[in-house]
């Protein structure tokens, strides 16, 4: 079960980074997610014959686009964070290791990014390195439900003027960032447009890292893409919208995804 619940982080979190790039050209800090993960809650359509493979070959395929990007923007440390959690999942360690070597160049005050680091060395085989951190973050111990008050929630909706350009099995992404500083995620969740209107709730259980969490963030912007091919790389004609920056503890939001993305 952990397997398929560790790859379906990762297609959310990928999917988050592609939100990023949409919402901000220029590189922001990295605040990345350790290699394995805890139970993370995805909604979204019912698992295939065989979901391990499904999801697995989905991570791949999202693998060879961030490549590609990166080659694009070879300064970008977040893209480079992700692509190297994202080879640990698919357990290609030595991969992840170069990958998280180019970030930590880029972000190498980022201690969690050096904890991750320092797993992904031992994973592969190799000896310890002066860049990994001293102490490692736990990243097993599944993450508990959000303190009381700790959430934000509300309703995503489609702009009228939009409905005709979505079809009911994309995939709706909802997430919720930080209003300063890095713009990864601190909370995801994965749902189709044929959930719209979507009430949702997000807390600390859909957090990409227990050492980066909604609770911890005084303010954030909550925001929504529907990814038309199901790529987690933002495409045009993809639809979005985003909040002002509210405090965390926020009730009764309302995201309407209006804009059509151009790039």
């Amino acid at each position: 079960m952990l397997p398929l619940l560790v790859a379906a982080a990762v297609l959310v979190g990928v999917a988050g980074y592609g939100w990023m790039r949409y919402s901000a050209q220029a590189p922001a800090p990295v605040s990345v997610r350790p290699i394995m993960l805890g139970s993370m809650p995805v909604g979204g359509a019912a698992p295939a014959a065989n979901p391990h493979a499904a999801d697995f070959d989905q991570i791949a395929a999202m693998t060879d686009k961030l490549v590609a990007k990166l080659k694009e923007r070879p300064q970008d440390a977040e893209g480079w964070a992700m692509l190297a959690r994202t080879y640990g999942v698919l357990e290609r360690y030595p991969e992840a290791v170069v990958a998280f070597e180019k970030a930590i160049a880029l972000r190498g005050d980022d201690n969690v990014l050096r904890a991750d680091y320092a797993q992904a060395r031992a994973l592969a085989g190799l000896p310890p390195d002066s860049r990994g951190a001293a102490v490692a973050i736990p990243v097993t111990k599944p993450l508990m439900a959000a303190s009381i008050g700790q959430t934000v929630s509300g309703t995503v909706v489609l702009a009228p003027a939009l409905m005709k350009q979505a079809n009911p099995e994309d995939v709706v992404f909802v997430f919720a960032r930080p209003s300063e500083g890095s713009r990864m995620p601190l909370a995801l969740l994965r749902k189709q447009v044929k959930d719209l209107p979507i009430v949702f709730t997000l807390d600390d259980s859909m957090a990409m890292s227990p050492a980066s969490t909604l609770s911890q963030a005084g303010r954030v912007v909550v925001g929504a893409r529907i990814s038309k091919s199901g790529s987690a790389m933002p495409e045009k004609g993809d639809l979005a919208g985003q909040s002002a920056p509210v405090v965390v503890g926020t009730k009764g939001l309302k995201i309407q995804i209006s804009d059509v993305v151009m790039q």
